[in-house]
This record gives structure tokens, sequence and C-alpha cells, in this order.
């Protein structure tokens, strides 16, 4: 019986350890893709409003498939050519086109849409009145 209860535990440890590793990688993950932001998208883009590009705050909501904002960010001219109607929708937001990122490794373009996804806006702080 105590051979069982000892089993048990290391599989709960495992369990533990591995969901806390997951849980920590992705963190990782939107951290990294907030770097990528800062370094290739932020020139255009603000989480939050629209600037030369649209607010990318829940851009995966309004996508509605990974997949599809992958390839819009990666080279957005062969998401319009596949007839994905959100892209052809946007396609033509600002006069400016969208920079084509082909050379960024899909991991760096996957961590972008974690820190989409993970993005919270900053909460306003009240000031004091004199």
């Amino acid at each position: 019986m105590f051979k069982h209860i000892r089993s048990i535990k290391k599989i709960v440890a495992v369990s533990a350890f591995l969901f806390l590793l997951l849980s920590n990688l992705s963190a990782q993950d939107a951290a990294a893709g907030k770097a990528v932001f800062s370094a290739n998208c932020a020139s255009c883009h603000k989480m939050d409003k629209d600037l030369t590009g649209p607010a990318l705050m829940q851009a995966d909501k309004r996508w509605n498939d990974d997949k599809a904002l992958h390839q819009w960010i990666k080279n957005w001219k062969k998401e319009v050519a596949t007839g994905n109607a959100y892209a052809n929708k946007i396609k033509d937001w600002a006069p400016t086109e969208m920079n084509i990122f082909e050379g960024l490794p899909d991991g760096d373009i996957d961590n972008v849409i974690a820190y989409i996804k993970s993005y919270v806006p900053p909460v306003a702080v009240p000031t004091k009145r004199k």
C-alpha cells in the first residue's frame, strides 16, 4: 500500500513540476514577444490605440485564426491572396503598406501572438486633487 502512495506522490510531484514549467514557458513567450514587438512592430502599431497600423490589443480575437494571423504578420500579401475575408477587409486600412517579415523566425511570430493575447492595458491611477 505504501508503494502505491509513493507512486501517487511522485506522479503528483512530476505533474506539478511540468505544469509550472509549461506555465513559465508561456510567460516567457509573451515576454519574448513583447521584445520582438518592440523591435519590429512598435513603430507602426500600439497595443491600445491606432497609429500607422491598427491597435493590436485583441487582434487574435478579430482574426479568430492564429494560423492566418501568423501568415498576415509574416507576409500579409500572401494571406490576402488566400481569399481570407478579414485580410481583404483590412489590407487597405492605411495608405502605408505593412512591412513583410518573411525573415522573422516562426517562433518569434508565435511569441508576438502570445504577447498580443496576454496584453492587458495599464490601469490609470487617479491623481489626487488639491
